[in-house]
């Protein structure tokens, strides 16, 4: 009772604790699940709790492995994504080029017919189908939002880079990076953002990562063996990619405990 009345976050006595509600919105595209058993759809959700970062920034191995990650599989093609009209305000259809406007079909021909459609750049971009297929997702949008919002003076300003990977790194900057209250990476959920190209060696400098989940993109190549023999990675998913060659053989005491690796080209199974 009162749940639906928002209240602020108090902070008590302790500074380190802080109550009050919080507030999630979920969203399905039924379309990707055209192939559920009966008609019922069923998903995990899992909140992780942290630590806030005590200002200290992300240690610099890790964070020149983040930028690397952004420069390689990222960058190349978010330089290329289209802006439209930067004043428009930013959910607008006609500010820049989004991946939910895209899969929602309202760049193409078809869906701007419709007199109620408001998009009006047609002859700067448009699709005409399959817009729902990660592989041919045209840009990578990962971290474009801070590069965009992050200048309050000047919103249609875009920042060269990502002011998270500025500096000494900012893990609350960065969509999709999670840090404990040291500053250690220990998760990356970067599913369906274009990333493509290979994946860096330097991923390996991830020393806390514990979960690595990068599917639904079009990353190619051999998938680092310093993946495999982390010594704390638990959850791995690189599912619908392109990556090819051998699976490398996970460490006998390796604490991965969740590993998906379906739809790529791998060349055999795993390692007996």
């Amino acid at each position: 009772e009162g749940a639906l009345y928002p209240r602020d976050c108090v902070v008590g006595t302790d500074p380190a604790i802080n109550e009050g509600w919080a507030y999630l919105t979920l969203r399905s595209l039924a379309d990707d699940y055209d192939d559920a058993e009966s008609g019922v759809l069923t998903a995990e959700l899992t909140f992780t709790v942290l630590q806030r970062t005590e200002g200290g920034g992300i240690p610099l191995p890790q964070l020149r492995a983040l930028r690397e990650l952004y420069e390689s599989t990222c960058k190349p093609s978010q330089e290329q994504l289209p802006l439209f009209d930067l004043s428009k305000p930013p959910l607008d259809v006609n500010r820049h080029w989004t991946s939910e406007h895209h899969r929602a079909g309202r760049y193409s021909f078809e869906h701007t017919l419709d007199p109620a459609e408001t998009y009006a750049h047609q002859a700067r971009f448009n699709t005409s189908g399959d817009e729902r297929n990660y592989d041919t997702l045209p840009y990578c949008e990962w971290l474009f939002a801070s590069r965009l919002d992050s200048n309050s003076s000047d919103p249609t300003a875009v920042l060269p880079g990502p002011p998270g990977l500025d500096g000494a790194g900012d893990c609350q900057q960065l969509a999709g990076v999670t840090c404990d209250h040291n500053g250690n990476v220990v998760e990356l959920d970067l599913n369906g953002l274009a990333l493509r190209g290979e994946l860096p060696s330097s991923i390996a400098d991830l020393t806390s990562l514990e979960r690595l989940a990068i599917s639904n993109n079009q990353l190619s190549g051999q998938l680092p063996p310093a993946i495999f023999s982390s010594p704390v990675l638990k959850r791995l998913d690189v599912t619908h990619n392109h990556f090819s060659g051998p699976i490398p053989c996970p460490a006998d005491d390796s604490p991965l405990r969740q590993l998906d690796l379906s739809q790529n080209e791998f060349a055999v199974g795993l390692p007996g």
